[in-house]
């Protein structure tokens, strides 16, 4: 019997490094919305692509009240009972052997009146941001989804929609939480002008081996860029920390704790101590809840040479909303614009781009 997670956003991704750490695997994932064939190192499939459901294990990473992604007015657990799975194990039972899925959800959730997401809504320079915050934070008082239709939904980092290369003449791109060189990869692609230079910051010893490997792939294509690959955390500051190495996009830094089991010590830099004397133009972070310390430690180059930003601010609920006003503490003046990136609570994007673009250009 094979075993499948359905859901591939961030809860299927922590039941995957939850198993893991308890010496499990899956087969592969099943999920209707994801655009990518492979997450975490496992393939990702449709229902439809699903024959023998009688012979597989499913493991549910979406919590009960999530509607049907082939009918929004069934629940999500009637509609794969009756599908024919052989066996079914939902988020409720799931949970309480795995209890970093209630974590997951708990850490998501927002309260509408919360003072600082009607400041966030009037930083926000257009009505597309706008709505978008108002979906998402309806989104993430119940969880009732998915989330489809939204502008943008399926181009992370570069949406078309937004002006992210403004001023930009040469790429010069950080990139904090580089994971396996997937965004690296889609920046090649999609910038409009050369690309200059990228900065790659992964501390997870497994994944930092396949950045490696895809840059290996990537560098005879692009004879003309720099690939500064690194194994290291952006932090607030050069230290050494406790990290949760999972091997997936959910490695995180373990602050505060005394014990995991998959943890590891790694070196964490400052992109100011790392970055100052060859500044970005475009820093991307998503970096599993550590986004405030790596703005932080990047608070000189903000300040001083007004990079675009392309910020994860989905990981911890007040993200949304301190992440935005500590960005406006730093420069005033940046044009912020929000997009969301996937079908559940991942993958909320802030963009800020200064009126004239980055005073780095290229």
């Amino acid at each position: 019997m094979k075993t499948a997670i359905y859901g591939a956003g961030k809860s299927g991704r922590v039941l995957l490094g939850e198993m893991a750490q308890r010496g499990e695997t899956a087969d592969f994932f099943i999920d209707e919305f994801s655009p990518e064939p492979q997450v975490s190192g496992l393939p990702v499939k449709r229902m439809a692509d699903i024959a023998d459901k009688g012979d597989i294990r499913l493991m549910v990473s979406l919590h009960n009240g999530t509607p049907s992604a082939t009918d929004i007015h069934t629940f999500l657990a009637d509609s794969l009972s009756r599908q024919g799975f052989g066996e079914i194990h939902q988020w409720q039972d799931l949970a309480l052997i795995y209890p970093a899925l209630i974590d997951a959800v708990a850490s998501h959730s927002v309260n509408p009146n919360e003072p600082g997401l009607k400041v966030f809504r009037d930083m926000l320079s257009d009505d597309i941001s706008r709505e978008i915050l108002d979906t998402v934070i309806a989104f993430r008082q119940n969880f009732q989804g998915p989330l489809t239709g939204l502008p943008d939904q399926y181009a992370p980092y570069f949406p078309a929609g937004i002006d992210v290369f403004r001023g930009i003449k040469s790429l010069r791109f950080a990139d904090c939480g580089a994971y396996d060189g997937d965004t690296i990869q889609s920046a090649l692609k999609k910038s409009p002008v050369p690309v200059s230079w990228f900065a790659a910051f992964e501390p997870d010893p497994d994944i930092f081996e396949r950045l490696c490997a895809r840059i290996g792939g990537l560098k005879p294509q692009f004879e003309d860029t720099d690939f500064w690959l690194l194994p290291f955390g952006a932090w607030s500051k050069n230290d050494v920390l406790k990290f949760n190495a999972l091997n997936t996009v959910c490695s995180s830094f373990m602050i505060g704790v005394e014990t995991a089991p998959v943890t590891i010590s790694v070196p964490v830099v400052s992109l100011d101590a790392t970055l100052s004397a060859s500044p970005p133009n475009f820093i991307k972070m998503d970096i599993e809840g550590a986004e405030i310390e790596a703005i932080t430690g990047a608070r000189h180059i903000i300040e001083t040479y007004r990079p675009t930003l392309a910020l994860s601010i989905y990981h911890l609920s007040h993200h949304l909303w301190e992440i935005p006003a500590m960005i406006k503490s730093y420069y005033p003046g940046y044009e912020m614009y929000l997009r969301h990136h996937s079908a559940f609570v991942p993958d909320t994007v802030l963009y800020c781009i200064a009126p004239d673009g980055p005073l780095v250009t290229g």
